[in-house]
């Protein structure tokens, strides 16, 4: 009877929280797994990143660490708010974007860092319109700033840094700057490298930014001013697929690092990286996403290497999803 109050409560928030907000796009795909087979398949699910299962116990020593204000905001017991936060990750790991946002108002700021992460996940895949994307990706930058205690959360911290990346690719430079994103990006993203050595996507990510920086001041200024080095890139994503063979996002990310970094030389790693990638087979929403997002880049990359990298500057310029059919 109590799982049923709470569900009930979820659907009314969800209802409430989702009124007069643009309408989510919907997740293309289907998929056929149970709440028990995710919560089974966990370790894999979460491989590389070594994020703790939300039971009751863990919840209930979390509860008891909180600041009087932040525990404030959670009601309900530790088996009540873990029933809630673990259906909160199956949305997510199903690909329901909009119902792992819109948490139950219960989970206070427990059902914050997946909802953060879900935006910057629904944004960069699946929302087509530039400006609602711009403003997923600032929420996700303004919540985690404007709430100190998400700092501790990997998946928090790793959003924000995402958010910034991701944003970061559809701003010019001077924007870029002005918000001191770079620099913001590469302090966070080596606090989270710092605490957890073997987090194959916070590697990849500091790796990714280098690139970008690469990418948008060029090889000379980035290395003198932000450290941003070719062999930096290669080492980071050396770590990273030591740590997670068997991502998709980290084989498409390195390979378009190779672009970024050595334009049209690199374009014969990208396609072996983008190869690797959509040969792979998703356990869960984002992974799929993630490998058909693949498929698109792998097939207008082999496209322009059958023009003899004809065209490669302008992509690399250019690209962030804007302009390209990324969106899925």
């Amino acid at each position: 009877m109590r799982i049923s109050v709470f569900v009930c409560a979820w659907l009314m928030a969800l209802v409430v929280q989702a009124a007069g907000q643009s309408a989510f796009q919907s997740y293309p795909f289907s998929l056929d797994f149970s709440q028990q087979e995710m919560i089974n398949a966990w370790g894999k699910l979460h491989r590389s990143v070594d994020y703790p299962f939300p039971s009751a116990s863990l919840l209930e020593k979390q509860l008891k660490n909180m600041e009087p204000d932040v525990r404030a905001t959670v009601k309900g017991s530790s088996t009540d708010l873990a029933i809630l936060l673990q259906s909160q990750w199956f949305a997510f790991f199903q690909g329901n974007f909009e119902k792992t946002i819109h948490y139950p108002a219960a989970l206070g700021s427990l059902g914050q860092p997946l909802a953060l992460y879900a935006k910057t996940i629904y944004g960069f895949y699946l929302e087509k319109n530039p400006q609602q994307r711009k403003d997923l990706f600032l929420e996700v930058i303004n919540g985690f700033e404007n709430q100190p205690e998400l700092a501790a959360d990997d998946y928090a911290l790793f959003s924000y840094v995402y958010a910034m990346a991701r944003l970061s690719e559809e701003l010019p430079l001077p924007q870029v700057l002005y918000n001191d994103y770079i620099n913001k990006m590469q302090v966070s993203i080596a606090r989270l490298i710092e605490r957890n050595p073997n987090h194959a996507y916070a590697l990849a990510t500091k790796g990714a930014i280098d690139a970008g920086i690469i990418r948008k001041v060029g090889n000379f200024i980035g290395g003198m001013s932000y450290s941003a080095k070719p062999e930096v890139v290669e080492a980071y994503f050396a770590q990273a697929l030591e740590a997670g063979k068997d991502i998709a996002i980290l084989r498409e990310e390195y390979a378009l690092a190779q672009l970024y970094v050595y334009k049209k030389t690199g374009m014969n790693a990208a396609i072996n990286q983008l190869k690797i990638a959509v040969a792979m087979q998703p356990i869960s929403a984002k992974e799929k996403l993630d490998i058909e997002r693949a498929k698109k880049r792998l097939s207008d990359i082999e496209k322009l290497a059958d023009d003899d990298g004809k065209g490669i500057r302008n992509y690399i310029s250019r690209d962030a999803g804007t302009e390209r059919n990324y969106y899925l």
